[in-house]
């Protein structure tokens, strides 16, 4: 957040001084400030993008691996008839539900701790 800002002041104040800057003759100068604010901007856009791809492809496996372990357990508890067809049913729906909040809140938690 903070470079998206720097940037956007960095912008916001050559768009206000654009004449002072061609009167000084300085655009060189203001060109390479501007093309570093956008690199760092880009960077840290680009990092922040790929942490996103990164938890999302974790809450996926841990949710299909979750899914798989629970549907396993619960086919032999019932082929052992220690529960029924429909309790099985029940209970993997409830851990989809559970596991999908979990999963929706891991997935912004790094922009809180920021």
């Amino acid at each position: 957040m903070q470079e998206y800002s720097a940037f956007n002041t960095v912008v916001i104040d050559s768009v206000e001084s654009m004449s002072s800057i061609k009167a000084l003759s300085i655009e060189p100068l203001f060109f390479e400030k501007v093309s570093k604010q956008l690199n760092s901007f880009l960077n840290i856009t680009f990092k922040l993008n790929n942490l996103v791809i990164n938890n999302s492809f974790l809450n996926q496996l841990i949710g299909v691996f979750v899914n798989i372990v629970v549907i396993t357990l619960g086919i032999l508890l019932v082929f052992q008839k220690d529960m029924t067809l429909g309790e099985l049913s029940i209970f993997a729906s409830l851990c989809a539900f559970y596991l999908t909040s979990i999963q929706n809140g891991r997935k912004f938690s790094f922009l809180i701790i920021e």
